[in-house]
């Protein structure tokens, strides 16, 4: 017998477009580092996990309240604002293979979350 759990997940994006099937994600970051260092804080703080995440959440969305269920092209960018030196703003543009391998470390993470949970908090069970 398979057992299950329900997991609660929340998650707030900070703005997105749809516009005839096509969706752009953006998410608004700010950074104690230079612009040119946002790259290695995107792989530090695994931001692709996140953005995984709410692409999934946004395609759901469209699908649920506006019935877009195909949807021609997806764009997703994170809007860097450099809180340090001149406070320079960047857009780090989120690759598809970015988003794709994010939520799978995501569902990874859930996966690990469910057992815990099956197994009252005890992960060798």
């Amino acid at each position: 017998m398979r057992k299950s759990v329900i997991l609660r997940v929340k998650g707030k994006l900070d703005n997105f477009t749809i516009n005839e099937g096509s969706l752009v994600l953006n998410d608004l970051k700010t950074t104690g580092h230079p612009l040119e260092y946002f790259k290695h804080s995107f792989k530090e703080y695994h931001y692709a996990r996140q953005m995984g995440l709410y692409a999934f959440m946004l395609k759901e969305y469209v699908a649920k309240y506006h019935n877009i269920t195909d949807i021609s092209s997806f764009k997703a960018n994170m809007l860097v604002v450099s809180t340090v030196s001149e406070c320079n703003s960047g857009i780090y543009e989120v690759y598809d293979s970015e988003i794709i391998d994010g939520f799978q470390e995501f569902i990874k993470l859930l996966k690990m979350a469910a057992e815990v949970e099956l197994n009252n908090g005890n992960l060798d069970t």
